[in-house]
Order: C-alpha cells, then structure tokens, then sequence
C-alpha cells in the first residue's frame, strides 16, 4: 500500500487560507453544520463531556430536520498565539490521520465536519465534528480503579484488538503519539464480541524510517504506563505487538530497554510495576 504523504486529503490548505474562517463539513453534514453553528446554546454544560487543557468536548443530538444525528464537537478557542502560523490547526491535522485509518481499515470515529478561524497568521479557534458512536465506552475501565479492572479476559481482549491496528501504521511510518486508553472506544456486538473504534488522533505523524524506532516505544509505552499491567500480561503484550510488526527492529529485550530508558526519565512513580523484568 501506498504511504500517505502529510499533505493529502486535507480540507483546509495553507497558505492560502490561513487569514479567515474557513469551515468543511461531509455532503450529508451541511446542514447539520450549520445548525451547530447557528445555536451556540447548544453548548452548555448539560451537553459537556469534557473539559480540559482548553479543549472542550461536547455530545448533542440534532433534531430530524437536520437529519437527527448524534455528534461529538470538540472545539478549543485558546491555542498558543504563533505556534500556527503556516501549520495546519488540530484538527486538520486530525482529519488528515483520520484518512490513513480509514485507508487502512481501522474502525474510527468518522469525521463529519472541521473548521478554524485565523486572524492573519493566528489561529484563533478551530473545531472537529465527528458522528457518536452509540453504546461505546473507552479504555480507561480497564485502567486501575476502572470498571472493569478485574475482568481479566476482556482486559485482554481489549488490548489483543489494538496491538494489530498499532503494528499495521508503524510498519506505514506513521506514529500514534497519544496512544492512551481514554482514546480507544469499545463496545461489545450482538455477537458478544468487542469492537474497537480509535479517536483522537491530532497529535499522530509521519516520521522517517530512522525516527520509527524511539517512536514505536513510546506509543506501547504509553499504553502500558496507563493500564499498569503485571509484568506477566505486559510482557504477552509486547509479544503479541511483535508478532504483528516482526520488522519494527526491536527483540523483547530491546524493547523493554527502550520502555525503561522513558520510565527512568519520568517521576511518575506509578511506573514502577508497568514493564516488568524484561529478561
């Protein structure tokens, strides 16, 4: 398969539309877009899910007439003045990593509508529709004090989805960089078998082949730091990794190193147990 270049599939291009408001939405999300943009009522704290380092994140549900869709709009209004300029917003870029997952296969979210509002050189706000995606839950259950903490199959269930997902865009040179339980739905089908959908995707990027290496480390690092497994199931963790990206250049021994290079360099002390012994 042909890797994606950084520059396709997005909406919103630079240079050229980096001095005003500029919004795109899917053929049969016109209208919706524009009511979520006409009634800024909408957004009140019965509709918020999340609130957090000036992103806000909301779920509403459109009336029939504007085709009755359950949304969730993330939007942030306060970005670093100048550390846009001549870059894309967030969530262009989340849309454009959205377009590798859907090429891919990956289950995601699907992407309704973004939008950002420049002012010259600065952005100003942007925001990113995505559809809901209903009966989901993330993560973050099997985490310590989670849900389901203590339901050993599916803990492992859940991570047995994702480690293919994650081997098949490190071996497309394409690195997750926020790869955290909270942003992996799940959900169980009729079937009785666990679906898996990826969100959140703005921070992920195309590296060179040398950069591929510290980066792969990380993404299961970050994964293993948050749902501090014994050191038993992590190790089954990684093996499962490996057998799906046999060619990302680490051995099990390799990898652990790499995993204890980042714990050392962290304060964190819930790291301890994360990894194991790694012989």
């Amino acid at each position: 398969m042909r890797i994606i270049s950084p520059a396709e599939a997005i909406p919103i291009w630079l240079p050229f539309w980096f001095l005003y408001h500029r919004n795109w939405s899917t053929p049969d999300f016109t209208e919706g877009l524009e009511y979520l943009r006409r009634n800024p009522a909408l957004f009140d704290r019965r509709h918020l899910l999340s609130d957090h380092n000036g992103k806000q994140v909301w779920h509403i549900q459109l009336p029939p007439e504007y085709g009755g869709r359950n949304v969730v709009y993330k939007s942030c209004s306060t970005p670093k003045s100048g550390r846009y300029w001549f870059q894309l917003s967030q969530a262009a870029r989340e849309h454009r990593n959205y377009q590798l997952l859907y090429r891919l296969g990956i289950p995601a979210a699907r992407i309704l509508a973004i939008g950002e509002s420049r002012r010259l050189f600065d952005l100003k706000s942007f925001f990113i529709v995505t559809e809901f995606i209903p009966g989901a839950r993330d993560g973050r259950d099997f985490m310590c004090g989670g849900n389901l903490r203590e339901d050993a199959a599916r803990r492992r269930q859940f991570w047995e989805r994702n480690m293919p997902y994650l081997a098949q865009i490190h071996r497309r040179g394409f690195l997750h960089k926020a790869f955290h339980p909270r942003n992996i739905l799940w959900r169980e089908n009729a079937a009785g078998e666990m679906e898996i959908f990826w969100i959140d995707m703005a921070r992920g990027r195309f590296r060179l082949p040398s950069q591929m290496k510290p980066g792969i480390a990380f993404d299961l690092y970050t994964l293993l730091k948050d749902l501090q497994l014994l050191p038993e199931e992590g190790e089954e963790l990684l093996n499962c990794y490996l057998k799906h990206n046999p060619e990302c250049g680490f051995t099990l021994p390799e990898l652990f190193g790499a995993m204890r290079n980042f714990r050392r360099r962290s304060s964190d002390p819930t790291l301890r147990n994360a990894f194991g012994n790694g012989q």
